[in-house]
C-alpha cells in the first residue's frame, strides 16, 4: 500500500515548519539567555553568539517592516 503524493507532500511541509519553529525558538531562548547555538555546517562546527543572533533578529525585522511598507 503507497501513501498518495498529496499527503506525502503535506507531511513534508507540516515536517519543514515544525523545523522552522523549532530553529526560531532555539534562536529566542539562546538570546533570552545570552548562550551560543552550535551547529555543524559545511563539514565544521559553528559557534553563533546570542549578540550575533540578536543582530540576525533585528535585520530581518527590518526587512519585514520594509516590506510591509511596500505593500
Amino acid at each position: 500500500m503507497s501513501i498518495p503524493t498529496d499527503l506525502q507532500s503535506d507531511f513534508a511541509k507540516e515536517i519543514s515548519e515544525a523545523l522552522t519553529r523549532s530553529a526560531q525558538l532555539a534562536r529566542e531562548d539562546a538570546i533570552k539567555h545570552g548562550t551560543s547555538l552550535v551547529f555543524w555546517k559545511d563539514g565544521k562546527i559553528v559557534y553563533v553568539t546570542a549578540e550575533e543572533l540578536k543582530a540576525q533578529a533585528a535585520t530581518e525585522k527590518a526587512k519585514e517592516q520594509e516590506e510591509i511598507k511596500q505593500e
